[in-house]
């Protein structure tokens, strides 16, 4: 249940804005119905790998809020797409940057970009379930991508079309 609850409207755009970015590449790849079946081994994956992260910092930090940490929307769903999308688009994007320098970041990388950064102007927000989903992506590439192949469209030619 805990994937259709969300903190606040903010929470719940980003998720939903995420969600439709990716899930569109697997879905045009896969089909609907396979589709469905990816979202749900990412989904139980995620949920599990959180339980299981959330556990090993309790032990290692004897931190109580972690044992207390609940998983609320699909932000690992929504991470575990991204992982599988941007692992499946070659090259780089460049960035530049004010002293002239280009600054260039793997596609492959994004995702754990994407974690680091929304935690700057959100701190709320769940980097155990976030973390979660980048570890559950990681798990299921060698499964989708030997299953269904990498996906092919770049964003760029998505967009154009």
């Amino acid at each position: 249940m805990s994937h259709f609850c969300h903190l606040n409207e903010w929470h719940m755009y980003h998720n939903l804005t995420g969600f439709i970015r990716h899930a569109v590449w697997v879905e045009v790849l896969v089909g609907w119905k396979s589709s469905l079946v990816v979202f749900l081994h990412l989904m139980v994956r995620s949920q599990i790998l959180h339980l299981f992260i959330n556990h090993l910092l309790y032990i290692l930090t004897e931190d109580e809020a972690y044992s207390k940490d609940c998983f609320i929307g699909i932000s690992g769903l929504v991470f575990a797409i991204n992982v599988l999308s941007n692992l499946s688009v070659k090259g780089t994007w460049e960035f530049q940057l004010t002293t002239g320098r280009i600054f260039r970041i793997p596609k492959a990388a994004i995702a754990w970009g994407d974690l680091f950064l929304i935690q700057f102007p959100v701190p709320t927000s769940s980097l155990v379930g976030h973390l979660a989903g980048v570890f559950a992506g990681l798990s299921y590439q060698s499964t989708f991508f030997k299953r269904y192949g990498p996906i092919q469209q770049d964003m760029e030619n998505r967009e154009s079309d």
